[in-house]
């Protein structure tokens, strides 16, 4: 019953269901898009991330003493942390499969 199961083809999608395949133009300019939006979201992302550490930090009555410290060591982190993500996203949009001998 199992071999029987498996030999036959699946059909998740149908040919209709489908929509046809877009013009090769139009996908890298909807790429290209697409990726800057990922990078100013993600860019947000720990802006928003480093207001908020910041200001978690003013309210936290045990950092009075090294205020400026905490401060700096949160926008280094997170500045650290943004370049990390950057580097590596941009990375995989043009990834080196195998570098070409010439």
């Amino acid at each position: 019953i199992l071999l029987l199961w498996r030999s036959r083809p699946l059909a998740l999608a149908s040919a209709s269901l489908c929509p046809p395949p877009a013009h090769p133009i139009h996908q890298t300019t909807l790429s290209a898009m697409t990726k800057l939006e990922t990078i100013l979201m993600g860019s947000a992302v720990f802006l928003l991330t480093g207001f908020l550490a910041t200001f978690l930090s003013f309210m936290s009555p045990a950092m009075n003493k090294d205020r400026g410290l905490t401060n700096l060591l949160i926008c280094t982190a997170t500045v650290c942390c943004w370049l990390l993500w950057l580097i590596t996203f941009m990375m995989q949009m043009n990834p080196l499969i195998a570098p070409k001998m010439e």
